[in-house]
């Protein structure tokens, strides 16, 4: 059995998050299309260093909304919808404090939890073939 949940430590906050649900996944999916204005793949397809790092803010922007509420609640208007000016407008020093974020505590967390489930799957796919 493997770990489900990590902490994130954002400045002197702590956040408790699980692996995302289905739902949860593709909550955000659709927000790093919604964050990236449709250019994610294009972003993803040029490998440039701002590329890289726009992605990774992106990657936390939307993993951070769908997972932690404090988060959503700073990116979001009095409505609860996205507020894209805030998020193109983020000060760099919260930005690079976010993808600092995903990168040392989530990315560490969720890479070989998928990389376990994923191999218990082509096990299961194997089994099934013999």
């Amino acid at each position: 059995m493997y770990q489900t949940k990590t902490k994130v430590k954002i400045d002197k906050e702590v956040y408790e998050i699980g692996y995302p649900n289905v739902g949860q996944q593709l909550d955000i999916e659709a927000m790093k299309e919604l964050l990236s204005n449709n250019k994610y793949a294009q972003l993803a397809s040029t490998g440039s260093k701002t590329a890289t790092q726009l992605l990774d803010y992106i990657d936390a922007v939307s993993n951070f909304i769908v997972l932690i509420p404090a988060i959503k609640e700073k990116m979001t208007d009095k409505d609860g919808k996205i507020n894209i000016k805030a998020f193109v407008e983020t000060d760099p020093n919260f930005q690079k404090r976010l993808s600092k974020a995903y990168l040392k505590y989530y990315t560490e967390f969720v890479i070989p939890l998928e990389k376990e489930i994923n191999k218990e799957l082509d096990l299961e796919d194997s089994e099934e073939s013999e």
